[in-house]
């Protein structure tokens, strides 16, 4: 059992274009309605104004509407999803401290990860999502049976990550996802540094919250509203008891930030970025056993 915790992406570059909506500035006059692109996420205006109230979830001139493209992998939304109708997305992150990179959501067929320090890169790893032939430290979800793999594929539900990228203060993350059978899509790109748990143990269950909105009329006929979905997943973890105060002190620290949580390496359906409820019982001097439930972010 291992957790993400993720690092702060100071910036980055990306081939996917922006939507084609100015940037916001001050002193330009607004009208109700209007669209403007700030801190990589779009607002749209509630009234006419002069635009010297900087857009805010507490203003109430402007209400954000959802990320960019580019930005839609890597903010903390699951469903916001970066799209490249050319079939590959480019990016390159200037984070802190990391040595994992999660991918959640993924509509892909290839997908290649590089540390660049000073020019040199450090680390490579690729995986082939199809063939389900990687090089580097990848998640066991590249030893799933090929037609299950490719089922993922077409459903657009691909969760992976790398592991064991060289830690340096000041480096790029250089990544590639290609789509050679239509748009690249990325749901979640999180890097971070990896906190070790324990072992989980079996009988682990995972599942959906499903926020989709069905109703019958007075005939029995049901009509459906189509919405988002969370993962879930639910499970007992044994740790070992001299590591007991440093799993619960970081995750004491880490409360109110959402994580990656990979629970099963080989099964992308335990792997979940959301926020931990967990207890921890000291069964004794050796183990101890921790309950963890995860809820997914939407």
């Amino acid at each position: 059992m291992k957790a993400i915790r993720p690092t702060e992406i100071n910036s980055f570059t990306s081939n996917v274009p922006l939507e084609s909506i100015p940037t916001w500035l001050e002193g330009q006059s607004i009208a109700q309605g209007a669209e403007r692109i700030y801190k990589h996420y779009i607002w749209e205006a509630l009234l006419d104004h002069a635009s010297t109230n900087v857009p805010s979830d507490e203003s109430n001139q402007w209400v954000r509407r959802r990320p960019t493209n580019q930005f839609a992998m890597l903010d903390e939304e699951v469903n916001t999803t970066t799209v490249s109708e050319t079939g590959e997305i480019n990016i390159v992150l200037n984070a802190g401290r990391c040595d994992s990179v999660a991918f959640l959501e993924l509509d892909a067929t290839e997908i290649e990860v590089s540390y660049v320090v000073d020019g040199v890169s450090e680390f490579y790893a690729k995986a082939n999502l199809v063939s389900r032939e990687s090089t580097g430290s990848w998640l066991g979800f590249f030893t799933e049976p090929l037609a299950q793999q490719t089922f993922y594929i077409v459903q657009g539900m691909v969760d992976t990550a790398v592991l064991d990228l060289p830690r340096y203060l000041q480096g790029q993350i250089h990544i590639k996802v290609t789509n050679t059978e239509g748009p690249a899509k990325c749901g979640v790109c999180r890097p971070g540094l990896l906190l070790e748990i324990g072992d989980v143990d079996n009988g682990a269950t995972t599942g959906i919250e499903n926020l989709s909105i069905r109703t019958a009329d007075d005939f029995g006929r049901i009509k459906q509203k189509i919405r988002n979905y969370s993962k879930s997943m639910s499970l007992d973890v044994n740790i070992y008891t001299n590591r007991l105060d440093f799993v619960y002190g970081w995750l004491v620290k880490l409360k109110d930030t959402p994580l990656v949580y990979i629970a099963i390496e080989h099964h992308s359906a335990y792997i979940v970025y959301g926020y931990g409820d967990w207890r921890i019982v000291r069964e004794g001097s050796v183990m101890s056993k921790m309950s963890l439930e995860v809820e997914g972010l939407v």
